[in-house]
């Protein structure tokens, strides 16, 4: 219906051009736009009732509700070794005359139970179908409110979403700072930790709310090459150290990797501050 409404739009559109294209219009094109207008009157509240029966709110409002009745309703009708056409047939009509369509239907059911079952789903589908018949009247208020209320479950279920990989995110940071000198916060030192509270705030954009699918890829072609390069990396920082240490011995000084300020809280057993390793590490990615 919908290709139809559309094919039609466009013919007119076409038709309404030529007209205007013509000095004289032609009687025979202008009887023509009349008759398309008319089809795309006669099909506009068709189509727009089908975009409200296929609306996401719709469907779960009324058509699923309504299939789990007509399924009950079924194995009722089986159990009672009747045809469910017969019910099927029953539920076209509207109003009273669906009612006693039922009831008539009912009375050849012998089981008091499945009798008093099958009339519980005859009244369930009329109340659906009466508001449903409603909304549909009723189409562009229900429409604005749904589409408001999916709009609103869309980003409450966004931002639990993303709070759920925010806490798996920082969950995950804790456990692996005792293995990374990077990730780890030192008592005292707030230059240090606020360089830690700024990896963990760009690892949380990267991971809950980056948008940027090529960032995510790049993420993903690092991370494996992230434990070879601080294998490297630490393998240097531990051969200069042992030179640097050999160096002081021969000048007749101390060995230390220090900025000078002797008080800087540093990684455990290798003597270096952490805003050195931050800073030497920068540096050689740089290069």
């Amino acid at each position: 219906m919908r290709q139809a409404y559309n094919a039609t739009k466009a013919k007119l559109k076409e038709m309404e051009g030529k007209v205007s294209q013509t000095p004289q219009q032609d009687a025979a094109a202008q009887a023509r736009i009349a008759e398309l207008e008319n089809q795309l009157q006669q099909l506009s509240p068709i189509v727009e009732r089908a975009n409200i029966e296929a609306h996401p709110g719709f469907v779960k409002q009324f058509e699923e509700p309504r299939q789990r009745l007509l399924s009950d309703a079924k194995s009722i009708i089986e159990m009672a070794d009747l045809d469910p056409k017969e019910f099927y047939q029953a539920i076209q009509a509207t109003g009273k005359a669906r009612i006693q369509a039922i009831d008539e239907l009912s009375e050849t059911i012998t089981s008091p139970t499945l009798r008093a079952r099958l009339a519980q789903i005859g009244g369930d589908l009329e109340r659906l179908d009466t508001e449903r018949a409603a909304v549909i009247n009723n189409s562009k208020q229900w429409k604005e409110t749904a589409d408001a209320q999916m709009k609103a479950d869309q980003h409450r279920m966004m931002q639990q979403e993303q709070q759920k990989w925010s806490q798996t995110l920082d969950a995950t940071f804790d456990a692996m700072s005792p293995q990374f000198e990077l990730l780890r916060e030192v008592e005292g030192n707030d230059a240090w930790n606020k360089q830690v509270a700024e990896l963990r705030r760009q690892s949380r954009h990267l991971l809950v709310e980056n948008t940027d699918p090529q960032q995510v890829a790049a993420a993903a072609v690092l991370a494996p090459l992230a434990p070879g390069y601080r294998a490297c990396w630490m393998s240097e920082r531990t051969k200069r150290m042992a030179l640097e240490k050999e160096l002081a011995e021969v000048k007749g000084g101390k060995a230390s990797l220090s900025d000078g300020n002797g008080v800087e809280p540093v990684p455990a057993g290798d003597g270096t501050p952490m805003s050195r390793i931050f800073g030497e590490l920068t540096q050689e990615l740089r290069q």
